[in-house]
């Protein structure tokens, strides 16, 4: 790993917060948000790091019990050239708690949140949705 701090904080109701520490020159376009119970979402944190869009990227563990896939899911996060939070619930959330936590860590104003659990081409949608607000910013 680089030289990034892989400090982890206890927080409230048995949370664990990641936080790579990546300080971007310029503000993030958009909150990528991704939700995970039983998927990995590594491959969708590795297409993210193929992007030159300045973003914001939380990922949430909604009370999964595997830890060797929180230990690989850190490690994509401390990677990403992207300002990156990795938030791993202690017991299993309701679906709109667990979207209301990601919006809370969002550091932009728009926000795309993807479901790793839900079969989808993600980078896909995220260019997708990076184009359009693109469009909106410009007109």
């Amino acid at each position: 790993m680089t030289g990034k701090s892989l400090n982890a904080e206890r927080v409230p109701s048995e949370t664990l917060m990641f936080d790579n520490g990546f300080k971007p020159r310029r503000a993030p376009r958009g909150s990528v948000l991704i939700a995970f119970a039983q998927s990995d979402p590594t491959p969708i944190l590795a297409g993210l790091s193929q992007l030159a869009t300045p973003l914001d990227v939380v990922v949430l563990d909604n009370g999964s019990d595997d830890s060797a896939r929180a230990e690989r899911v850190t490690a994509e996060v401390a990677r990403l050239a992207l300002p990156a939070r990795f938030v791993r619930l202690g017991s299993r959330s309701a679906r709109a708690t667990t979207r209301n936590r990601l919006a809370r860590e969002a550091r932009a104003a728009r926000r795309l949140v993807l479901d790793a659990d839900a079969p989808s081409d993600h980078l896909r949608s995220l260019r997708r949705w990076l184009a359009k607000a693109e469009a909106a910013s410009v007109a």
